[in-house]
């Protein structure tokens, strides 16, 4: 059987996803017999640097093992995430969010973020998404894209 998936979810009460993340996968590596792993987290997951480091060190130990995980957006990381130069960023583009909309623009800077009391060599590969979002202007109440301004100006 191949693309078999699994969903894990946080258990109730005062556990958090962090706390049940490592054991988790653990587990599943352990008695799924599975020959690849991939675990997708949400911030949830790494809310310390040292939860991070615990889910980095488990797939490094596991070949077979691939984490992904949304960072937690702390105000220092977003600033030095925001700091980075424009020409570190690959521009693609992506569908629109419904049927007939118009495609939307995002830019993706493969980088490395460094860990509390971690070294550069430790950092961990960081991959940082920026949508560009069209400017929006509003007109009698209702907000445009330009080219809607531009559509009603002309009638």
């Amino acid at each position: 059987m191949q693309d078999r998936y699994l969903a894990l979810r946080a258990t109730p009460g005062d556990w958090e996803l962090r706390d049940v993340a490592v054991p988790s996968i653990q587990q599943v590596l352990r008695y799924g017999r599975a020959r690849t792993v991939h675990a997708l987290f949400d911030a949830g997951a790494g809310k310390a640097d040292a939860n991070v480091r615990a889910l980095w060190d488990l797939a490094d130990a596991s070949p077979n093992l691939t984490v992904t995980m949304r960072a937690c957006r702390y105000p220092h990381r977003l600033k030095q995430w925001k700091q980075l130069p424009s020409n570190l960023f690959v521009s693609y583009e992506e569908p629109g969010a419904c049927v007939d909309a118009p495609a939307k623009e995002i830019r993706l800077a493969d980088t490395e973020t460094i860990l509390k009391g971690e070294s550069a060599e430790q950092a961990i590969r960081t991959i940082l998404c920026r949508e560009i979002v069209p400017a929006r202007r509003k007109i009698a109440g209702i907000r445009c894209t330009p080219r809607a301004r531009a559509k009603r100006s002309t009638s």
